[in-house]
């Protein structure tokens, strides 16, 4: 599997595993030494064990709070490079997005939870990026 195809198919796990409130979906495609950063998020998570542990908990208490979780795939312009936009604004009005930014034999190395305005996007069909924006905006 290309490093585009593994990037792609962790994210739209990643976003199963947002939607269903579970880390199943994406446990096997993390790297043991695995690392997350946060714009949002103090310090940086260098472990598979401790960024699920840090996951489990937050989808738990997603979970409770009833939060309603949306994503969409979207492709820097330049590079193509597949970003998983997250419906839900942040305070500054911007969306995150999550970038893979490092994949190693097989596996998702490094993930990245950033501001979307740090991209030039696109997405691959505009009339569900339309349909997208006008329900989440």
């Amino acid at each position: 599997m290309s490093n585009f195809n593994l990037e792609e198919n962790f994210l739209s796990k990643l976003a199963e595993a947002y939607t269903t409130f579970s880390i199943s979906p994406i446990q096997d495609l993390i790297a043991d030494d695995f690392s997350y950063s946060s714009l949002w998020v103090w310090g940086e998570l260098k472990s598979k064990e401790s960024y699920l542990d840090y996951l489990k908990r937050k989808l738990e208490s997603m979970k409770k709070a009833n939060v309603n979780n949306r994503f969409l795939m979207m492709y820097c312009k330049r590079s193509d490079i597949p970003v998983l936009l997250l419906s839900q604004k942040t305070e500054a009005g911007d969306r995150g997005v999550f970038v893979v930014t490092k994949v190693q034999n097989g596996k998702v190395k490094e993930l990245n939870l950033t501001s979307s305005e740090f991209y030039s996007l696109k997405p691959k069909n505009e009339k569900e990026y339309s349909e997208f924006m006008k329900k989440y905006n």
